[in-house]
């Protein structure tokens, strides 16, 4: 009988394919693993601007509030005054007032005092709106528009829609008022501080 041997076989790579693809699958995992990491840092980072856009935003809204509060203090306490308290309403409008319009708003109220007590003059005052521009470099203007009455010995007069531009300014944490225009064009000045006299006679409807 003849023996048959058997060559042993080589052997098998049965590893190969596994091989192939390690090299592909770690580059595909540190890729992925990256762009998680990018992924996260852009996150953070568009958190980290709207965080502080948010806050400039907020600031801002804040401010604005700030002043449109002291515009509408100032008129009120511009256009109201009484013949008996002169240096109350005085005092009020000075503590909201530069020191640029203090000297203007004394020398505006300081020649009509004497009227006032002559003619037993009281001022009341509604503010009706107030309407705020941007704030620039710690600047502002703002825009009110009230209602104001005035009482004497001659009976009732009264001012409606009364505009004034108020320009105010920050001064350390507060706004304060540092100039007022007169909007009502043809108007005679001859209040306290050079706001619109009230007309002598009520207004008409129109038509």
């Amino acid at each position: 009988m003849t023996e048959v041997q058997l060559e042993p076989s080589e052997p098998e790579e049965e590893h190969g394919d596994d091989v192939a693809e390690t090299g592909p699958s770690r580059g595909l995992g540190r890729a992925l693993s990256v762009l998680a990491v990018v992924s996260l840092v852009g996150a953070v980072v568009m958190g980290v601007v709207a965080a502080r856009l948010s806050g400039d935003l907020d600031r801002e809204r804040n401010e604005r509030q700030a002043a449109t509060r002291t515009a509408s203090r100032f008129a009120d306490q511009f256009l109201t005054y009484d013949y008996e308290h002169l240096d109350r309403s005085k005092q009020a409008v000075l503590r909201l007032s530069t020191g640029k319009f203090r000297k203007e708003y004394e020398q505006g109220v300081g020649a009509l005092e004497q009227i006032f007590v002559t003619t037993k003059s009281r001022a009341s005052v509604v503010v009706k709106d107030v309407f705020t521009g941007q704030i620039e470099s710690g600047t502002v203007s703002v825009v009110v528009v009230a209602d104001q009455a005035v009482e004497g010995i001659s009976g009732t007069k009264r001012r409606l829609d009364a505009w004034l531009q108020l320009d105010l300014v920050k001064v350390g944490s507060r706004w304060l008022v540092d100039g007022v225009t007169s909007l009502n064009f043809g108007q005679t000045p001859a209040a306290p501080g050079g706001q619109p006299t009230p007309p002598t006679t009520e207004p008409q409807p129109n038509g």
